[in-house]
């Protein structure tokens, strides 16, 4: 199967470089899914923890001398709704390492292992994982120069289970209350008043009282 980078503009992608804010989180991933080569599994028979960083093995083929693999890794529910669990690029001229990238021979096969973005979620029974394929990934990418067509010949996933000793995944419940842009603007405010320094006199000498 192939995939041409035609949807450079990602609809459903978290913010780059976002707050934290509830707007910038990843929408439901359906649309980018369609638009994308994806690959689903089978429904879960039972429980799937993650922890680490999932890993991709890819053989495939370029039709450019530059380009770039941009993989998604998402939980798909009953409903179909897809929720962004992972994400990595690779920059394909940098497939023998990143001291020495070459441009690729077109239609030459090579085989790349790419890095996602750690995890750490349990995929409920009865859901499904994608992996999900592209050679463009918009904001969090720059397109290539010219258009890429990618053909996938052969792949391989793996998935960070959770180690044995380990039970389960729990919410983190800690942290600091999360503030209003207002209130963090009314903060910066009184803490400037503070550090403010009262203007001294020249040669630092205090003025005597007569």
């Amino acid at each position: 199967p192939n995939i041409t980078d035609t949807n450079n503009i990602s609809i459903s992608a978290p913010y780059w470089c976002s707050f934290g804010l509830p707007s910038e989180y990843a929408l439901d991933q359906q649309a980018d899914d369609a638009a994308w080569l994806s690959h689903t599994s089978e429904p879960l028979a039972e429980n799937l923890a993650l922890l680490g960083f999932p890993e991709v093995t890819l053989t495939l083929t370029s039709d450019q001398p530059n380009a770039i693999l941009a993989l998604r890794l998402c939980d798909v529910a009953p409903d179909g709704s897809s929720l962004l669990l992972s994400w990595g690029l690779l920059n394909l001229c940098h497939h023998n390492g990143h001291d020495d990238p070459q441009p690729l021979t077109p239609g030459e096969p090579l085989t790349v292992t790419a890095k996602l973005n750690v995890v750490g979620v349990t995929i409920p029974q009865g859901h499904r994982w994608r992996l999900a394929i592209s050679p463009s990934y918009w904001p969090h990418a720059w397109p290539s120069a010219q258009s890429v067509t990618l053909t996938v010949e052969a792949g391989e996933v793996a998935l960070p289970l959770l180690p044995e000793d380990v039970r389960e995944i729990r919410p983190f419940l800690g942290g600091a209350p999360r503030r209003t842009h207002h209130q963090t603007s009314k903060r910066r405010e009184k803490n400037a008043k503070k550090t403010k320094h009262k203007p001294q006199p020249k040669n630092n000498q205090k003025k005597k009282k007569k």
